[in-house]
């Protein structure tokens, strides 16, 4: 999956610094938009004002809303070399590309998250 022409050479800079999970191999085009959230997080704009920035960019046709300006994470409940655990969704999703059988889906902070 990924972008069509998508270029990877800041993954491939990173993996020549030792530094980064090496599955998870985000493109350059991913990068900056990465780059730009974490900015506009870090400046305080709630995550609603992020993503109509994001989308102002990419005009995805549909208004898109996050289900909260709270930090909520998806992770995965698994059980992996008989221990039960819950990883990150990312982890499962690109890792493990979902070979492990899912056992629940935990929303960690959902129940303090008010909606955007």
């Amino acid at each position: 999956w990924g972008r069509t022409d998508e270029t990877f050479q800041v993954k491939d800079e990173l993996a020549a610094y030792g530094v980064g999970p090496g599955w998870f191999g985000l493109g350059d085009r991913d990068f900056a938009t990465h780059i730009v959230r974490t900015q506009m997080l870090g400046a305080g704009y709630p995550l609603s004002a992020v993503t109509e920035a994001l989308c102002a960019r990419w005009q995805p046709g549909v208004r898109l809303l996050p289900m909260s300006d709270d930090r909520v994470e998806t992770h995965v409940a698994v059980e992996m070399d008989g221990e039960s655990k819950a990883i990150h969704f990312q982890e499962y999703w690109v890792k493990l590309r979902a070979s492990v059988e899912a056992q629940a889906i935990v929303p960690v902070g959902a129940e303090q998250a008010k909606p955007a």
